[in-house]
């Protein structure tokens, strides 16, 4: 089962600022990179 609080947490900082992981990536690799929960986030 999905924790709530696991999920939050990233949508929180989302907002914030995105993943380092995300930043570096182009605009291309950066959609197909993103992980499930992001994506479906966004």
């Amino acid at each position: 089962p999905h924790d709530p609080t696991v999920v939050s947490e990233p949508m929180v900082r989302r907002r914030v600022r995105p993943p380092p992981y995300i930043e570096s990536l182009p605009d291309k690799g950066g959609q197909a990179a993103c992980p499930v929960i992001w994506c479906t986030a966004t």
